[in-house]
């Protein structure tokens, strides 16, 4: 029992102490859950999308209620003073027309009817304006013209429905829609820009290991040499000199392994920043990558189009925005046509004698709006967006062409690399070859010392252009599934 817990302890602390291994498919995993452009970009995303729906919304009625509730200090009076009206005898209203006939109140069968007569003289009596005195007057007291209560109350339900405005609706939902796709593509670049830097860092970090380890195993083929050296000395075969060159190039190489470890450290903490981790927390990434030449192959051997490029759809897509903002521009100098209708509730009761009661109506209508003359400002305003739509059509031209000339030259480089990493192969075999010759001539006493670090020299060269081209090749395989829009 003691035995097998002492096996665990160890076997945890082994565990705990081992050092983590990244691959490529996991770090680019990360990137994408940490990244904080990603995240802004799915929240603009959204954002297009109810922008979206909310121009949708306008193709529906608009309905709405409202209340207003006023009190009032003060009733209106329609009458200063109390005011007399005359009252005027039929007989002096002409049937034809319900006029008053002026004349036939001077009849004196109907005079009598209608003024006030003097018995002594039988002439109508007088005011002190010399005007005649009625016989009958109707009283209208100021104090009975108030109108208006003190609380009122009026409620509407009410009901637009625009019918034709130019096609001003339709358009600006097409612009929602192209923003929609704006911000589709404009996630979709940084997704495809990040999966690719994360992808060269990490290619930089693996050649920057490989480099670290061939110093570590250059300087033990020069720590064998100087054995060697040492033993060679002792039995007086050779000078010292050639012991203290050896021991130069031992200092020399441990100074290249101290860069190259202070190197892959700084790679390491670029990883880990871009991909949203803590720049400290070490790790390791895979010891053999494998490009897939069968691939790469198939991708030079087919004509891809840039038209994949989420580059080339935002350019699209500003180009139709564009458009559809020159024709909603355009649908402002038409004609609008709208229907409304209103549903309400009204106290005092104006169809009951203004009584403190509620009443209620209904009323339809359309309302026709034709623009006549705005100063040319509508006219301006679509000329502003048309030669904002021609523009939009030449920087995606300009930018395609760019796009085509970025292809074909990542192609160009990648087909170069395939070469390269054939050259640098065989370079690699023959380097290991000499080296491995030159060492057994030197043990023979068949070689110089300094020819021998000759080949050290150009073997540590050959590998480590060999895995620069390697790790370029896969870095330029990259690079040119994101020129075509194909990097996942």
């Amino acid at each position: 029992m003691r035995k097998t817990l002492i096996g665990l302890l160890v076997f945890f602390s082994l565990s705990a102490s081992a050092q983590e291994v990244l691959t490529l498919e996991v770090c680019k995993q990360i990137a994408l859950s940490n990244n904080r452009i990603l995240r802004i970009d799915s929240s603009n995303l959204q954002s297009a999308k109810y922008s979206s729906k909310s121009a949708f919304a306008n193709y529906f009625p608009d309905i709405s209620f409202s209340g207003t509730y006023l009190r009032l200090n003060k009733q209106f009076q329609m009458f200063k003073n109390d005011l007399l009206l005359p009252v005027i005898p039929y007989q002096a209203i002409e049937a034809a027309n319900m006029q008053v006939s002026i004349s036939s109140l001077n009849n004196p069968q109907i005079a009598p009817l209608a003024f006030a007569l003097d018995p002594a003289t039988g002439m109508p009596f007088t005011d002190a304006n010399g005007h005649p005195v009625f016989k009958n007057y109707a009283w209208l007291p100021a104090s009975q013209s108030k109108l208006g209560e003190k609380d009122n109350f009026l409620f509407n339900l009410s009901l637009t429905q625009p019918i034709f405005v130019g096609g001003k609706i339709y358009f600006a939902n097409k612009m929602a829609q192209n923003a929609v796709e704006i911000a589709i593509c404009k996630t979709e670049i940084d997704r495809q820009s990040l999966l690719y830097e994360v992808e060269d860092l990490y290619y930089k970090v693996w050649i920057t290991e490989k480099k670290y380890r061939l110093a570590l195993k250059y300087l033990d083929l020069l720590k064998e040499i100087e054995n060697d050296v040492e033993n060679y000395l002792k039995e007086g075969l050779i000078t010292s000199n050639q012991l203290l060159m050896i021991r130069s190039k031992i200092n020399q190489a441990q100074v290249d392994i101290f860069k190259a470890e202070n190197g892959l450290s700084v790679q390491k903490q670029l990883l880990n920043q871009k991909i949203g981790r803590d720049i400290k927390q070490d790790f390791k990434v895979e010891d053999s990558l494998k490009a897939d030449f069968e691939i790469i192959q198939n991708i030079l051997n087919t004509q891809l189009s840039i038209d994949n490029r989420p580059e080339v759809k935002l350019l699209e897509q500003k180009v139709q925005l564009n458009r559809n903002l020159m024709r909603v521009t355009q649908a402002d100098m038409m004609p609008q046509l709208g229907l409304t209708a209103n549903y309400f509730y009204i106290n005092p009761n104006p169809y009951k004698g203004l009584e403190d009661e509620f009443g209620d109506d209904y009323a339809l209508g359309l309302s026709l709006k034709i623009p006549l003359f705005h100063a040319f400002e509508r006219y301006n305003k679509r000329q502003s967006a048309l030669l904002q739509y021609k523009s939009a059509q030449l920087e995606m031209e300009d930018s395609r062409n760019l796009l085509n000339i970025e292809a074909t030259y990542v192609t160009n480089q990648l087909k170069e690399q395939l070469m390269q990493i054939e050259a640098a192969r065989k370079n690699v075999e023959l380097a290991r070859e000499n080296l491995r010759i030159q060492t057994d001539m030197f043990h023979e006493g068949m070689l110089k010392l300094s020819d021998l670090t000759e080949a050290q020299t150009m073997w540590l060269k050959a590998e480590t252009d060999y895995y620069e081209a390697y790790a370029s090749l896969l870095s330029y395989h990259a690079k040119l599934r994101k020129s075509y829009g194909i990097l996942q």
